[in-house]
């Protein structure tokens, strides 16, 4: 699985740049861009692959459009606020963090309330018949 490699990489990476930056300091960021593109890169190949996927689904009836269309927001969503929500915390503005992470949660949920509501009222509908 692709999240063990990248696991890997990032371990690697945090080892070599702790024994580099006791060595010579200066390098150790280099290392460490060096692990940042390798996982980078191991996401992009599973970023396109999901994206063929994707345009699939999409492509096979309109049921399913609705769906996929919201967890691809969804994960946008979750993406783009997890990583505001770490340069805040890197910056020490943790609660600024709290706030957006709270914020994407709600976001998420309003999202996804019209497919709440349709499930709702299908299962509510099998229950009075």
């Amino acid at each position: 699985m692709m999240i063990f490699k990248a696991a890997a990489v990032a371990v690697v990476t945090a080892v070599i740049t702790l024994i580099i930056k006791q060595i010579k300091q200066e390098y150790s960021a280099l290392v460490q861009l060096s692990g940042i593109t390798v996982i980078a890169i191991l996401a992009f190949s599973l970023l396109m692959q999901t994206v063929s996927d994707a345009d699939f689904l999409l492509n096979s009836g309109d049921e399913n459009q609705t769906v996929i269309k919201l967890m691809l927001k969804t994960v946008s969503v979750a993406a783009v606020s997890g990583i505001a929500a770490d340069i805040c915390r890197d910056s020490g503005s943790t609660s600024v963090a709290g706030i957006i992470e709270l914020l994407s949660k709600l976001v998420i949920i309003s999202m996804a309330m019209p497919v709440i509501k349709t499930m709702a009222s299908f299962a509510l509908g099998l229950i009075n018949k």
